[in-house]
């Protein structure tokens, strides 16, 4: 039986003509979408408004915590651009289907699914189609926009939702002093838009600030969204995060961390550096004691977190240029580990029992020390939430090799924070030099499958338990070979177990 003109036929002509005329009817059916996304009156949208959503012929229901009803259409919903908010996520039946990333460097965002099968985005203006593979991501512009959903048994895939996509609510503009000879300075605009896909922040040169207004002609109903950031130095410039102090005309002299993912802010990367930048800040939230980096602020406009700016320098910087030894007296020495290790006990204790929080990148840099004027008495406080996860977690890739013990990669639990501990403290107490100027570098994430990186891993191990053997019956010395125990739950209970006998003058 011929059936090449079937319409049920995958392999027939009729079932490719079919599906191409319904393309075509779907393409026209575009058209009224997009005047009627174009002809919603924005004057009547709330404050701070992003997104248009409409449902009107989406084909699943779907909800999200973000959504605003449109005063006097049921299907029509918006969604505001907050300092709080990295972007919307969208549900079915409770679990997450599509979720909308904000872009600090453009008005673009990014797009990414969980459906089962690729969707395809639809540049209502353009009659641009764009398929959209699951767990990957599209930027969209500003306008207006259908995505429809996996292609089922049908002959055309079903519509998921339409949406416009305004502008950015606020304006970031990078001023400068000006008016030479002139005792009254002021300030000039220097450049309006950013540079591409770079970060604003990263674009501010040494007394430059960084202007984050509401946009002319328009309002903010959060109290924080608009202020100033005045560029005073750069801290410290890594992959995943840039470090710059400055002064925020609200919150003061402040560490502004911008995260980031090596000066790329585009389409590809802003899903990952809006998960780690909510992380972080969540995180940051929940810890209140006297020996971490306290939290002032945050803005999710800028992936930016507001930090206290800390006095002194981290301890990866209290070396000598020669050796790469912790610098001092042995009296000088013998004080600071011992404040050191207190304080450091003191605030792992709480992140593993109050906090229940895994750090995963305690090491030298990530532990800022000061010696107060006209004391000997440090004051070190641990900083650097970019890697943590919650104890129960699973899974957390990062870290640094030489930090990391014998049941890591599989073990990324509290005694993977112990651990780090006890190889910092032999740094402190000079018993190593700094691993990050003195040996080689392997990958952590290849040591279960090559044996070139392994070995490197299991000599510096190696090293490591020959200094602890090497330790004597001191306080401090016993205090680190727990801590350097290959046992991981061992190396929890006398960690737990020393930070409850700790005396509270000890820590301030």
């Amino acid at each position: 039986m011929d059936d090449s003109g079937s319409t049920t036929n995958e392999h027939s002509s009729g079932f490719i003509e079919a599906i191409q005329a319904k393309l075509k009817e779907g393409q026209e059916q575009d058209l009224p979408v997009r005047d009627s996304l174009e002809r919603i009156p924005l004057d009547e949208a709330p404050t701070d408004t992003r997104l248009v959503i409409s449902f009107r012929d989406a084909s699943r229901a779907m909800d999200c915590d973000d959504l605003r009803p449109w005063p006097t259409d049921k299907d029509i919903f918006t969604v505001q651009q907050t300092p709080e908010s990295t972007g919307p996520v969208l549900r079915q039946d409770h679990e997450p289907l599509c979720y909308f990333y904000f872009n600090p460097a453009t008005d673009h965002i990014t797009l990414s699914h969980k459906c089962k099968g690729p969707v395809e985005v639809v540049d209502l203006a353009a009659g641009e189609r764009r398929g959209v593979p699951p767990r990957q991501c599209a930027g969209i512009r500003p306008g207006c926009w259908r995505v429809y959903g996996p292609r089922g048994r049908g002959l055309v895939p079903e519509v998921l939702l339409d949406f416009r996509l305004l502008p950015r609510p606020y304006a970031t503009t990078i001023m400068e002093r000006g008016g030479s000879g002139s005792k009254r300075k002021f300030m000039r605009s220097v450049q309006h838009v950013p540079r591409g896909h770079i970060h604003p922040v990263e674009q501010l040169s040494l007394g430059q600030t960084l202007s984050i207004r509401p946009r002319s002609g328009s309002t903010s109903g959060h109290p924080d969204a608009a202020y100033t950031l005045k560029h005073m130095r750069t801290a410290a410039v890594k992959q995943t995060a840039c470090v710059v102090i400055g002064h925020h005309s609200k919150l003061g002299r402040v560490a502004i961390k911008v995260v980031r993912r090596e000066h790329k802010s585009d389409s590809r990367v802003i899903p990952s550096i809006a998960r780690h930048w909510a992380d972080e800040k969540r995180f940051l939230e929940r810890l209140h004691h006297p020996c971490i980096v306290e939290l002032l602020g945050a803005d999710a406009r800028l992936y930016a977190l507001y930090l206290k700016v800390l006095p002194g320098k981290d301890l990866s910087q209290w070396v000598d240029t020669g050796h790469f030894f912790t610098c001092g007296s042995e009296g000088d020495a013998n004080r600071t580990i011992l404040r050191i290790s207190c304080q450091m006990t003191s605030a792992v204790a709480f992140l593993h029992k109050q906090a229940r929080i895994v750090h995963n990148d305690i090491k030298p840099a990530n532990i800022v020390a000061h010696l107060p004027r006209g004391t000997k008495l440090v004051d070190a406080k641990l900083i650097d939430f970019g890697h943590a996860s919650v104890v129960e977690a699973a899974d957390c890739p990062g870290g640094t090799p030489w930090y990391m013990p014998f049941d890591a990669p599989n073990d990324q639990g509290p005694a993977r924070d112990c651990w780090a501990l006890g190889v910092t403290l032999l740094f402190v107490m000079r018993a190593i030099p700094l691993p990050e100027k003195t040996q080689p570098v392997w990958r952590i994430d290849q040591v279960l499958h090559d044996d070139i990186q392994a070995q490197l891993m299991r000599d510096w191990l190696a090293s490591i338990q020959d200094r602890r053997k090497e330790l004597g019956d001191g306080d401090i010395e016993s205090f680190v070979h727990e801590l350097l125990s290959p046992d991981a739950e061992e190396r929890c209970r006398y960690l737990r177990r020393l930070a409850r006998t700790l005396p509270l003058g000890s820590l301030t």
